[in-house]
């Protein structure tokens, strides 16, 4: 067999190492690489220019052996082809059910764990895309399990002393990795001698999807809201580490948390690296973190709002309490075991015969025409509006209607669209990859807390949420705000609980809960 490749996708991406050093881009090339390796260990790579026209190209992506391999350019428009389209996760932001290429019967989309493939195919039944599978290879010869001398040297260097619980969390400092929410869980839920690193740094220009919105005054968000706050433990920023420097810091934790709710979450790296040091690892279920419930650490329950992923940050907190508990042997025996599993799910092996299956079953197609008509195409609307799931299809009932008052902050959003709602179709999709596909349903005997931290504004008579983008105010009329204000506790922190026993209470705290301003402690 045969692959088209354009020349841009084996061109580098521009974000090089800096002494290698890990950065944001890192995750992403080692997939892209490992990619175009595993293909021309399976047959020839034919390499073509974009900007000569699909004349050739389409003459090469006729003949019966051919295969156009993306990763991050699509094919050029008006190109006739097999498409062999790496999602470089899952088919998460509105563009992997809007745009030309994914649902066509000659595309095959490869995602990077089975769980993802079943989540889709039962979300979207007859609707789901071809899907193959192509897991990511891991660094097995750097990232590995050490002995007991290895370890206690790795906890002297770092400074962690006996008894000390150590937390380590490596990646992208932006808002919606949950970094807030692991230093709030434990202000609120206090543990004895905890340690936090946090390893990675700031990116000012990195887009959040859900609001329309940048990450430019983020350092000053982190620096206040997070480290100001880490009161109850002793918190470490540390700067983007090279993979040995990462690795050593790892033999050194106690637990590798990583309790994410970005909606593009994709694979998870930094939590494997993590497991086959033997750390465990506290994740969220969203997207392609959720195919780690088979290893044993703790895994957070996950939901779609109309304000992004949210999760209970008392699940959370007692996750974390869970594997502080383990006993020496359990961890030796948990640690073994999840290295174990991580290397098993990322077996070169299994990436490489599950890509050529992928490439095969293309083959056994004709090459599928191009696609008509741009990204937001109606047709493609209206299709949703036949096949998709029902979240989707009232998203695109609410079509050209006002956004919910206090959804978003001023200055951010979406201009609304004449086809569905920009933020009800997000939410349906993010459905597809949570744990529930709704959030909870308010009553009474229940505990509310702020995502975020939230303060209630009386003379606004709103509730204010202190989160990234924000604040986001929500204000209430009299009555509500009567109900809301007689049912809140204050707590220490200046944080607050909302623990309903109004009729009306509830009404309140069900709409917050749609918009992401509260979450239960148990689901």
């Amino acid at each position: 067999m045969r692959f088209a490749v354009s020349k841009i996708e084996l061109e580098p991406s521009g974000e090089q190492q800096v002494d290698g050093q890990l950065s944001a881009s890192t995750s992403v090339d080692q997939l892209k690489k490992h990619y175009f390796e595993a293909l021309a260990s399976l047959g020839e790579m034919v390499v073509f220019r974009p900007e000569e026209g699909n004349g050739s190209l389409n003459e090469l992506c006729a003949q019966d052996d051919v295969v156009l391999a993306s990763f991050y350019d699509p094919p050029p428009a008006g190109t006739t082809c097999r498409l062999l389209q790496h999602t470089k996760g899952a088919l998460m932001l509105s563009g992997g059910f809007l745009d030309g290429w994914t649902f066509r019967e000659s595309t095959m989309n490869l995602i990077t764990s089975e769980r993802q493939m079943d989540q889709l195919e039962r979300g979207l039944g007859p609707a789901a895309p071809a899907m193959g599978m192509f897991p990511p290879r891991l660094a097995t010869s750097t990232f590995r399990l050490p002995d007991l001398r290895v370890r206690e040297a790795a906890r002297r260097n770092h400074g962690i002393n006996d008894g000390c619980f150590h937390i380590v969390y490596a990646g992208r400092f932006i808002s919606n990795k949950g970094i807030a929410q692991l230093v709030r869980s434990l202000q609120l839920w206090p543990m004895d001698k905890v340690r936090i690193t946090l390893v990675g740094a700031t990116e000012p220009d990195f887009f959040i999807y859900q609001s329309n919105a940048e990450h430019a005054t983020f350092a000053s968000f982190m620096a206040r809201e997070v480290i100001g706050r880490a009161e109850s433990c002793e918190l470490v920023t540390l700067p983007p580490m090279t993979q040995g420097e990462l690795c050593s810091l790892l033999w050194s934790a106690d637990c590798f948390v990583y309790p994410s709710f970005h909606e593009d979450e994709n694979f998870g790296l930094a939590p494997r690296e993590a497991l086959l040091c033997g750390v465990p690892a506290v994740v969220t279920d969203f997207s392609g973190l959720g195919a780690l419930a088979f290893t044993r650490g703790g895994v957070v329950h996950t939901w779609p709002t109309l304000g992004g992923v949210r999760y209970s940050l008392l699940q959370l907190g007692q996750a974390l309490s869970d594997v502080a508990a383990w006993k020496v042997e359990e961890r030796a025996a948990n640690s073994r075991f999840n290295a174990d599993r991580v290397a098993a799910e990322c077996d070169e092996g299994l990436s490489l015969r599950s890509l050529k299956t992928s490439a095969e079953q293309l083959l056994r197609l004709p090459p599928g025409e191009p696609p008509k008509g741009g990204w937001r195409s109606k047709a493609r609307i209206d299709r949703w509006a036949a096949v998709g799931p029902l979240a989707m299809r009232e998203a695109i009932n609410l079509a050209g209607t006002p956004y919910p008052e206090g959804l978003y902050v001023d200055g951010t959003g979406y201009a609304g669209s004449p086809w569905y709602s920009e933020p009800h179709f997000l939410s349906a999709i993010q459905g597809l990859y949570t744990t529930h596909a709704a959030p909870p349903v308010a009553r009474t005997s229940m505990s509310y807390r702020g995502f975020w931290r939230i303060s209630l504004w009386q003379q606004e008579r709103a509730i204010v949420e202190w989160g990234f983008p924000g604040p986001r105010v929500k204000r209430l009329p009299p009555a509500q705000w009567d109900a809301l204000f007689a049912d809140h506790h204050a707590l220490s922190q200046d944080e607050l609980v909302i623990r309903p026993t109004q009729t009306l209470t509830v009404t309140v705290c069900q709409e917050l809960l749609h918009l992401g301003y509260i979450v239960p402690d148990a689901y």
